[in-house]
């Protein structure tokens, strides 16, 4: 059985409301979609903290990790106890929320750039969707697109590769790895987060390939 902790705000009517949230394992983390972090002295102040960062964070928050951040929790506690000395810990928090049932696939259109008719193997970018859904049934959309570089086009017998990156993180941390057999005809797809693995797809042609490919979605770091 989940281990579930009782979470409570105050709304405007001047009650207070409750609501049961649950502790994932680090092994089902996958399973949810990252919604934040935040660095607290219990639990519902690190909701109050995760609320103020994002839209509708209350309804959308399923479950949490309590991670291990001994450093930074030791450096808020020695602050805050120049204000209230009374302060006895700090905790870090990371908080999810759930994936809706249904998926967003998409299949792009071909990269077509005059006199490098090979790149036309490959797409003008990819967009990977997912949707996640709320306690107040409400569902929400995130979409993150990965344009390519050209300059990683490479050929080697059989084997054209190219790397596309997520448009939206400059330090180029999330991408993805596009190679194409010219023999079979045939596409893998590879996600990365810096040199870590987040996914991988495969198709025998092309439209087979960008379902199976987009259908991983946004990562939980929103990648």
């Amino acid at each position: 059985m989940e281990k579930k902790t009782i979470i409570s705000r105050t709304i405007t009517a001047g009650g207070v409301e409750k609501k049961a949230i649950y502790e994932i394992s680090q092994e089902d983390k996958y399973k949810y979609c990252l919604l934040g972090k935040a660095v607290g002295i219990n639990m519902n102040h690190c909701v109050t903290l995760g609320s103020n960062h994002k839209d509708d964070f209350w309804h959308r928050v399923y479950g949490y990790i309590i991670i291990e951040n001994e450093k930074i929790e030791r450096m808020f506690l020695d602050e805050m106890r120049k204000i209230k000395p009374e302060t006895e810990s700090y905790m870090t928090v990371t908080f999810y929320e759930r994936f809706a049932d249904r998926k967003i696939m998409f299949v792009p259109r071909r990269l077509e750039i005059p006199d490098r008719p090979e790149l036309n193997n490959f797409p003008f970018n990819v967009a990977f969707g997912t949707i996640t859904s709320a306690d107040n049934n409400t569902e929400r959309q995130e979409i993150s697109l990965y344009e390519p570089d050209i300059s990683t086009f490479t050929e080697e017998g059989i084997e054209q590769k190219m790397k596309y990156y997520n448009n939206q993180n400059l330090e180029r941390r999330f991408w993805a790895e596009i190679v194409y057999n010219t023999k079979k005809q045939s596409y893998v797809g590879t996600k990365y987060c810096d040199d870590k693995y987040a996914g991988m797809a495969m198709g025998m042609n092309w439209d087979m390939f960008f379902v199976h490919f987009t259908a991983l979605g946004v990562g939980s770091d929103m990648s």
